[in-house]
């Protein structure tokens, strides 16, 4: 008799496991197109941040960017805006500001000093980016492209 209940409870048990539900629901509203290897972060430079080097004649602040990973370094790319007066963004370098990056930190550089708080936009591209598909000297066409927030 325990055989017989312990095999009838393991077959419904394997019937019950192995035949699932079936029926499907509406599907969803779209999501937000988007890119997750592409990430734009903003952050402020007051002018209390920059440093005056002597040796190479330039002013120069830095700003730990966690994103910037070794596989950014080594694959990807980082470009960098300006945020003008007139709150179009411009690509670096430009005038008298231009930048390097490394894992997890951006460098910015300029060769007149800077008296005034300073907003940059970092774009930071995981893989090997498509440099001729898009204009990476314009913020909007970037943004667009990799589906950005503006």
């Amino acid at each position: 008799m325990k055989k017989i209940t312990l095999l009838t409870l393991a077959t419904f048990l394997f019937i019950s496991l192995t035949t699932g539900c079936t029926k499907e629901g509406p599907e969803g509203p779209a999501g937000k197109d988007g890119n997750a290897n592409v990430k734009s972060i903003e952050f402020t430079i007051y002018s209390h941040e920059w440093v005056y080097e002597s040796q190479g004649n330039f002013y120069l602040t830095a700003k730990l960017l966690p994103e910037i990973d070794q596989d950014v370094a080594d694959n990807g790319a980082v470009l960098l805006y300006y945020k003008a007066d007139d709150n179009m963004y411009i690509a670096l370098p430009a005038g008298n500001l231009f930048f390097g990056y490394d894992v997890g930190n951006i460098a910015i550089f300029s060769s007149t000093e800077q008296e005034s708080t300073n907003i940059f936009k970092a774009v930071i591209i995981h893989g090997s980016p498509d440099a001729s598909a898009v204009d990476v000297t314009n913020y909007n066409e970037v943004s667009n492209y990799y589906g950005l927030d503006q």
